[in-house]
């Protein structure tokens, strides 16, 4: 006899998790980051749970990143109009002085330092701009360089 094993679906899962969340007074935060129209099958799946998760008053919320014209993409899609009703945030450049401090930082807490005229140019280079302030970041402490930047 072939025994079946029940595997709950991200419905059920998402009902358990609120369920038990609620009684702690809070509810369930889900993130997604670079939503783009690649993956819409998935997001279109997740989105039709959530919206009735939101049907049923469960505690639950959504925020996705992505690059303006991927986001503009999924939040047009026509399976996904309940998204056109999502509040949509554009994040605007970095300041300076916050991208040199988030720069200097890490670098520093990883044991290593930076020079000033290295770290004037890590900061221009990226403009302000959260993707470049990221790739920038992870090929300065990838992991084999040295310990001076």
């Amino acid at each position: 006899m072939e025994t079946h094993v029940a595997q709950a679906g991200l419905r059920d899962q998402l009902e358990l998790l609120t369920d038990l969340l609620v009684d702690h007074g809070t509810g369930a935060f889900i993130t997604l980051d670079e939503i783009h129209q690649n993956q819409i099958t998935e997001f279109r799946a997740l989105a039709a749970t959530i919206q009735h998760g939101f049907r049923e008053g469960r505690e639950l919320a959504l925020v996705g990143a992505g690059l303006a014209a991927s986001v503009s993409d999924v939040v047009n899609d026509d399976v996904l109009t309940f998204l056109r009703r999502a509040e949509r945030h554009t994040l605007g450049s970095v300041p300076r002085s916050d991208v040199e401090r988030g720069f200097r930082e890490p670098i520093e807490a990883a044991g290593r330092t930076i020079g000033d005229d290295a770290l004037r140019f890590m900061v221009e280079a990226t403009g302000g701009y959260t993707f470049l302030l990221q790739l920038v970041g992870r090929r300065v402490l990838q992991p084999g360089r040295r310990s001076t930047v």
